[in-house]
């Protein structure tokens, strides 16, 4: 066993685990790499169903917003993929492998790409020549224009991430939607994220008392990363008026267009507790879908 593999934070094996109840592709092979349940139970303790209970949020996050990507990918004819905080996902991987003249590049932390570069490569040697591991914190857009040098100027790209928003304050949340701004003002395309549906309005209507506890995660194993409740948006209003200030189009979707959820069964969850969290999802689990404008000069004729 790679010791290496089971460095990762808390989060990560918490997600790794959840998406093998939600049919992702190689989902099983990587948590049986980083040992997920294992180091699972050893945070989770007597929380652990209860975690488990909320799969079917994360499910609709994670393929709505997949599904939304693969969308765009399609109907845009977009062949530059840009993921943000990638950590142990495996789209990069599945997207390359369907689609070889992808350039896809991930990014996250010095750390977390060392770690991912060992995992796909005993995941599959031959690793797609489309996709690339780049170390980039997201809050520097120097390292994202570095990273972004292998695009092509004068295509689209597609940038996304999925559950990177809780982890900044409000100063990075701003300096974040000001460094994809710029890459968008600069390519054209799109930014793709269902961040925003995870906001405090939520959370207090979630029948769950857990839900309130996972998004506060404890710190990880660097001691460097934090989930804090007061990191998310008052509501959705809040969301798109933090987006429009920033000088973006908003469009959205649902996280449940199209498919229908896997982990409820897999679970065997109660039947009201199924419908609860469908009622919820339905209402407040949504797909953010931004492109960058730059505001026309307001001239003062006085």
């Amino acid at each position: 066993m790679d010791k290496d593999l089971l460095k990762i934070s808390p989060d990560a094996s918490f997600q790794s685990y959840l998406r093998t109840f939600y049919d992702v592709p190689y989902a099983e092979e990587i948590a049986k790499l980083i040992s997920a349940r294992k180091q699972l139970e050893l945070i989770a303790d007597s929380d652990l169903e209860e975690r488990l209970g909320l799969t079917p949020l994360f499910e609709a996050r994670y393929r709505g917003t997949d599904l939304v990507v693969q969308n765009f990918v399609r109907h845009h004819k977009i062949f530059q993929i840009l993921e943000l905080g990638s950590g142990m996902a495996s789209l990069g991987l599945s997207y390359t492998l369907r689609q070889p003249q992808l350039v896809y590049i991930e990014t996250d932390l010095p750390e977390v790409m060392a770690t991912k570069r060992k995992l796909i490569n005993q995941l599959n040697p031959e690793i797609p020549t489309g996709l690339h591991f780049i170390s980039a914190n997201c809050l520097s857009a120097e390292e994202l224009a570095e990273a972004t040098r292998k695009f092509c100027s004068k295509e689209p790209v597609l940038i996304f991430n999925i559950g990177l928003f809780g982890y900044f304050d409000d100063r990075e949340q701003n300096v974040l939607a000001k460094n994809v701004h710029k890459l968008l003002s600069q390519f054209g395309g799109y930014w793709i994220t269902p961040d925003p549906a995870m906001h405090n309005q939520r959370q207090r209507e979630i029948s769950c008392h857990f839900l309130t506890h996972l998004i506060a995660e404890q710190k990880d194993q660097s001691g460097s990363t934090e989930r804090r409740e007061d990191n998310c948006f008052a509501d959705e209003p809040d969301a798109d008026r933090f987006f429009a200030d920033h000088h973006f189009s908003i469009q959205k979707r649902s996280q449940l267009d199209n498919y229908e959820l896997i982990s409820p069964k897999k679970l065997k969850l109660p039947k009201p507790q199924e419908e609860r969290i469908l009622k919820d999802i339905n209402r407040f689990g949504k797909v953010w879908i931004l492109s960058a404008y730059t505001p026309s000069l307001d001239w003062d004729r006085s």
